[in-house]
């Protein structure tokens, strides 16, 4: 047998073999693809009517259009007047007013760490009237960047909680925060 053809032969099965090993065990790792719902139900309603169901609705949309435009200003306008110290003081931090040499300050919402995050879908649960407030539980699809911890994105739906107050301007956001949390402006960190 020739020297030549039987190297060359030998080349081509492991070639070929090492080419079926490879494609039966990939190094590389595979996408991993998970689907996040955010399914629709009828919202439940209570001791408000049909007309204050429709308010709210209509303001919550708008609390979600200024936020997915970004819009400081016009999302904090929807909130009441922080009643305390506290508030005011996280209210500052938020808008990035808690540096008394800062002569332009830089909102933290949308920019930090920890409050930058996107909100792909938001569903209205829960519209009820407790103890003269309107409560509302809505579940947004947010979604955030890894900031360096892993490559790509992570989603998932938050459980979210609105109270609204009825005033003479309209409605205003009297808190929203996450189901396990409190806080006028906690609803805003990314988790």
């Amino acid at each position: 047998m020739n020297k030549p053809k039987l190297i060359i032969g030998l080349l081509i099965v492991f070639t070929l073999f090492l080419g079926y090993f490879i494609g039966k065990n990939p190094t590389s790792t595979a996408t991993i693809k998970t689907q996040v719902n955010l399914p629709y139900e009828q919202i439940k309603v209570s001791g408000v009517d049909s007309t204050k169901q429709k308010q709210v609705e209509d303001f919550i949309t708008l609390f979600y259009n200024h936020k997915h435009d970004k819009d400081t200003e016009k999302l904090m306008s929807l909130f009441a007047v922080p009643s305390t110290p506290k508030e005011q003081d996280d209210l500052d931090f938020i808008l990035g007013k808690d540096y008394e040499t800062n002569d332009k300050p830089l909102s933290r919402l949308f920019s930090t760490q920890g409050y930058e995050h996107t909100t792909s879908g938001y569903f209205i649960r829960d519209i009820s009237l407790v103890g003269g407030d309107i409560k509302v539980s809505v579940d947004e699809l947010r979604t955030f960047y890894s900031s360096g911890e892993y490559v790509g994105f992570t989603a998932q739906v938050s459980n979210l909680t609105f109270y609204l107050v009825d005033i003479s301007d309209g409605l205003k956001i009297k808190s929203y925060y996450h189901q396990n949390a409190q806080g006028k402006f906690e609803g805003f960190t990314a988790y």
